[in-house]
């Protein structure tokens, strides 16, 4: 017996060709004629039906072939007229490989899917990033107003004789800051901190506290709040006593910005702040 160099597969003494893997044995003699070696057995059924392999016999010299095979092993006669594909064909033999069907859509097809999962989750960080920038307004319970960092007013949009910038922080709400009647949206506020602070949340007495219904200026009903390059617009009510606008955390700055976006009209021009109370923590 003699061992193929390609595949390890023993094979009879003078075969020119493995008959499991189809390549030529080197050293081989083409030798003439028909060997005079015996008729190999008929193989017996294998304990391992997967591994089996039916051979046929070469009419030319009468050793035992792989089926799938184009040409005899031992002397490379034909061995049938029509040759279908197999493992043991030569090389030079292979059909050309024919790229497989693409298999049956089962079910939802994977790009609706994804772009529909792509789309709902950029849905819930629009949702996630809105509630960043829109803070809430509550109305805290206290009827006097709690002590805040000391608040210096660095910049307003002016402010008429009867209601000079300062009342904004100075403690009472009963005094307003109230804007020039023809400066009412988009007036504005800059509050200093004495030094970068955390900043948690701002309390706001919207309106003139003090005065009678039908003396009030415009209140403000949306406003626009800068904190570290940060803007947060939010709702404010028209209500009397304190609300709050919670902030998220992480907001450090030395100063806040108020912008008045919406007002309530009154029975006067100019828009009025009562009070503002900045509450911090150590940065």
């Amino acid at each position: 017996m003699i061992t193929c160099g390609e595949c390890r597969a023993d094979l009879p003494e003078g075969a020119r060709f493995c008959t499991s893997c189809g390549h030529a044995v080197p050293g081989a003699s083409a030798g003439a004629g028909r060997p005079a070696a015996a008729r190999p057995p008929a193989a017996g059924p294998l304990e391992d039906e997967t591994a089996a392999v039916r051979l046929v016999e070469c009419e030319e010299c009468g050793a035992g072939n792989a089926a799938s095979r184009a040409l005899c092993a031992r002397c490379n006669a034909p061995l049938r007229d029509e040759v279908p594909g197999g493992d043991a064909l030569p090389h030079g033999d292979l059909p050309e490989e024919v790229p497989p069907a693409p298999a049956p859509s089962r079910g939802l097809d994977a790009s609706p899917v994804l772009l529909a999962l792509v789309i709902l989750a950029g849905l819930v960080m629009a949702g996630a990033l809105l509630a960043l920038v829109t803070s809430r307004v509550r109305t805290p319970a206290a009827d006097t107003v709690p002590e805040g960092v000391a608040l210096e007013v660095l910049e307003s949009s002016g402010a008429v004789p009867e209601g000079p910038v300062g009342r904004a922080v100075d403690g009472d709400p009963d005094t307003a800051w109230v804007t020039p009647p023809d400066v009412e949206v988009g007036a504005s506020l800059l509050l200093g901190l004495p030094e970068d602070q955390q900043v948690r949340r701002i309390l706001l007495w919207n309106g003139e506290q003090g005065v009678a219904a039908e003396d009030r200026h415009a209140r403000v009903s949306a406003l626009t709040v800068v904190v570290d390059d940060r803007r947060f617009r939010v709702d404010v009510l028209d209500i009397a006593g304190p609300q709050a606008i919670d902030l998220p955390d992480g907001l450090v700055a030395d100063r806040v910005r108020l912008v008045v976006e919406e007002v309530t009209p009154g029975t006067q021009d100019g828009v009025a702040i009562g009070e503002v109370v900045v509450e911090t923590s150590p940065a």
